[in-house]
């Protein structure tokens, strides 16, 4: 960086100094070191993004719920009211014309029977007049629809883990007032600069860090976002935040900004820009930056499961037998377990809860009219 007295220090300064012939970094492109170093032709480009928290899973007990929408299950609630009031009219407007069954002139008992076809259940008693039968009969046909629909989509929600959207938008993350955070001030500027209002919001609450541990417990709690170029960013999710199920606990946000390029730095004039510059020709077309950089993240989750005593030789696979169920996943088709059916079970539950509360009310009221 450019010091107070307009000397340049770190790489770019002893560049300038002529005491380093070459700088190799992450080193982005600015006009503001044009003139002080010479860069070779660009071997690379970068977005600077930010890095969030994974949203945590919606609990296993709400997979009921999710194989539809909230406006989808109203819908579905306001069609079984509703269906059950039209049998009961049905019913009462047969009467003039030879009259339908006595239960299905009871509005308790009508609703009572349209809930039960939602569910698929059969009952003993069938409609007697014909234009009761032509309404049951399309009510029947958009039944097996629902249903089938749900339960269909009902076993993916069930074996998948399902997470939130989360903050995925530059005016998003600014909506939510979260800190902003970076390793330096390097992106404090970049925000600053910037056309847009909300990155120009955001740098106004861009705090600096100088160890990237104080920026990885905020992050990780959702109390801030860091700010840093893509790859970097892959690198520390592949290396730092990625369990060995492939499971990470951060993400990048899908909007970026601020591209650069990146090169190496030369000093001035230097007569070995040309033949790098061939060089880095060279690898670009043959895709090897793409390649290396892949192959570095490969090696460092490697080590890093190596240090953590969970490397597996993959010349000498462990039985998949030893694995727990969830790594067993990958294999085939997954057993439920109770985790995956604990909406079911909570489901029983609530209904045996709600049917003891109905037989104390029921012998209350019995007691009660007795007793007059």
């Amino acid at each position: 960086m450019k010091g107070e007295d307009g000397e340049w220090t770190g790489m770019v300064g002893r560049l300038a100094r002529q005491e380093a012939d070459i700088g190799v970094a992450n080193l982005f492109l600015t006009l503001t070191r044009q003139g002080a170093v010479d860069y070779s032709a660009p071997y690379d480009a970068e977005v600077s993004c930010f890095l969030v928290r994974t949203e945590p899973a919606v609990p296993r007990w709400l997979s009921l719920a999710l194989p539809f929408q909230m406006s989808t299950w109203g819908a579905i609630l306001l069609g079984v009211l509703v269906t059950g009031v039209l049998i009961y009219i049905f019913a009462i407007a047969s009467d003039s014309c030879g009259g339908e069954a006595p239960l299905l002139r009871s509005l308790s008992f009508a609703c009572f029977y349209a809930s039960g076809m939602h569910f698929r259940g059969s009952f003993y008693i069938l409609p007697s007049r014909h234009s009761t039968r032509t309404f049951i009969c399309f009510l029947w046909i958009y039944v097996i629809i629902i249903t089938t629909a749900y339960s269909s989509n009902l076993t993916a929600f069930l074996t998948v883990t399902h997470r939130p959207q989360g903050i995925n938008t530059i005016r998003s993350l600014y909506s939510t007032r979260m800190e902003v955070s970076g390793l330096g001030s390097f992106f404090k500027g970049a925000l600053a600069s910037a056309v847009d209002p909300y990155l120009q919001g955001l740098g106004e609450r861009f705090v600096p860090y100088q160890k990237l541990d104080l920026v990885w417990s905020r992050v990780r709690g959702g109390e801030a976002a860091y700010l840093h170029n893509k790859q970097f960013l892959e690198f520390v999710i592949a290396t730092q935040f990625t369990e060995r199920k492939g499971v990470a606990s951060m993400r990048i946000m899908k909007e970026c900004f601020a591209p650069y390029s990146i090169a190496m730095a030369l000093q001035r004039h230097s007569p070995l820009k040309r033949k790098f510059d061939r060089v880095i020709s060279w690898m670009l077309e043959s895709g090897l930056v793409r390649h290396w950089f892949l192959e570095s993240l490969r090696l460092s989750r490697k080590v890093k499961t190596k240090k953590n005593n969970e490397y597996v030789d993959e010349t000498n696979p462990v039985n998949v037998t030893d694995r727990p169920a969830e790594d067993r996943a990958v294999q085939g088709v997954i057993p439920l377990s109770i985790n995956h059916m604990q909406g079911v079970f909570l489901l029983f539950l609530f209904g045996n809860l709600s049917a003891l509360l109905v037989v104390l009310l029921e012998c209350g009221h019995h007691r009660v009219f007795f007793s007059v």
